[in-house]
């Protein structure tokens, strides 16, 4: 079953902020347009494929793909922080599936996963694109 999810883009965002979406092939493909000046990594597209991974492309031409149970293993909300060890695993979280994303601000992207509805953490774009591959 292939599940729709949706990028919610707030009004008040930035205007080169992941400006458009389109479902590719069961996945969202969002692409960013404008040019920035900035540190922060941009994205120039994000997909998030069947819930179950999620792909980066960024404006350096690296990549970030990693696996749904990766990405919720990699929660650094305070909740998360608090479980031992063993249950920051993507073992621990194989069941994982990305049900939505948003952003926060023009930084980051928060996931709301299931089937836990986990939705505390906040990936910001700089940890994202430090991830690399898996």
């Amino acid at each position: 079953m292939v599940r729709q999810v949706e990028l919610h883009h707030d009004h008040t965002d930035p205007p080169w902020l992941f400006v458009s979406g389109e479902t590719v092939g069961g996945a969202l493909h969002v692409s960013n347009r404008g040019d920035v000046s900035s540190s922060v990594p941009t994205p120039s597209r994000v997909e998030v494929i069947e819930g179950r991974q999620i792909e980066i492309e960024w404006e350096d031409g690296s990549t970030t793909s990693m696996s749904a149970a990766s990405l919720r293993a990699l929660c650094a909300c305070a909740s998360c922080l608090q479980k031992p060890p063993e249950e920051r695993t993507a073992r621990a979280h194989a069941a994982a599936r990305i049900d939505s994303a948003s952003f926060v601000g023009s930084y980051a992207i928060s996931f709301v996963f299931s089937p836990d509805s986990h939705t505390a953490g906040i990936f910001p774009f700089t940890g994202l694109h430090g991830y690399g591959s898996e």
